[in-house]
């Protein structure tokens, strides 16, 4: 049997939930961690990325106390 392996990283993709509706949203979150949720800087990871619009993102700046509001961001194909 002939086996290929690419030399490639794997990320577990989850999709953020709606605080006020307890439903999921289309937005999803990925990070490199190792078993202790520590950083870790793995093998390459290949990201093929799609252009969504469907759901506003808010983010709270710290700095300055201010909401900022995107509505077209990358999510993974």
């Amino acid at each position: 049997m002939y086996s290929v392996q690419a030399p490639f990283e794997h990320l577990k993709y989850e999709r953020l939930i709606d605080s006020a509706t307890s439903s999921t949203t289309f937005v999803q979150v990925g990070w490199f961690v190792d078993d202790n949720n520590d950083p870790y800087i793995g093998k390459p990871l290949l990201f093929y990325p799609i252009t969504n619009s469907g759901t506003t993102i808010r983010f709270l700046e710290d700095s300055t106390s201010t909401y900022s509001d995107i509505t077209s961001y990358f999510i993974p194909s």
